[in-house]
């Protein structure tokens, strides 16, 4: 009898014990579910907060990047127009001193000319000399006076050019900085 009793006891305590393990095991099934729910939402309001303030940042740095863009290019622009007007005035310069260095050349050309015709009035006066070589001495005279005027013109013109080219390299340096 006890024997027996104390089996029956035993399968029911094992019974006991078996539906008490599976009530725990339901209940902290149960409890991970809602904690794993929990954490799942908290996640996903973490990523869209996340993303949303990505956005709001990407957005701003877009805003900034196109207004330093515009800032840059108004200052491109404005350094383009003061460099072309720089240019221009500097041209417009060099020019007007060639030109004043071509009438300087030519006041002395007609000068050398008068020199030359006042000492041909001379010579011709001269007796002692024949017309001939009254003639060839203000030829060549003449030609050394062109030669000298030329000279002098193209060495004039020479240094407008370098420094119009002057100019010219350091506007286009200063335009590429």
């Amino acid at each position: 009898v006890s024997i027996a009793s104390a089996e029956l006891k035993h399968q029911q305590l094992v019974r006991d014990l078996d539906a008490q393990h599976r009530r725990s095991i339901e209940e902290a099934r149960t409890t991970l579910e809602e904690r794993l729910a929990d954490l799942n939402g908290t996640h996903e309001q973490r990523v869209k907060d996340t993303e949303e303030a990505s956005k709001a940042r990407t957005a701003v740095a877009r805003q900034r990047h196109q207004q330093h863009t515009n800032e840059l290019e108004a200052k491109h622009a404005q350094h383009v127009k003061e460099l072309e007007e720089s240019c221009s005035a500097r041209i417009a310069g060099a020019e007007k001193i060639r030109e004043e260095v071509v009438q300087k050349l030519e006041a002395k050309h007609q000068e050398h000319i008068g020199g030359i015709e006042d000492a041909w009035k001379v010579k011709t006066a001269d007796s002692e000399r024949t017309h001939e070589q009254i003639v060839i001495e203000l030829e060549q005279k003449h030609d050394q006076s062109v030669k000298q005027i030329e000279e002098a013109s193209r060495a004039r013109l020479a240094t407008a050019e370098n420094a119009h080219r002057q100019v010219v390299t350091e506007l286009m340096d200063q335009h590429e900085q």
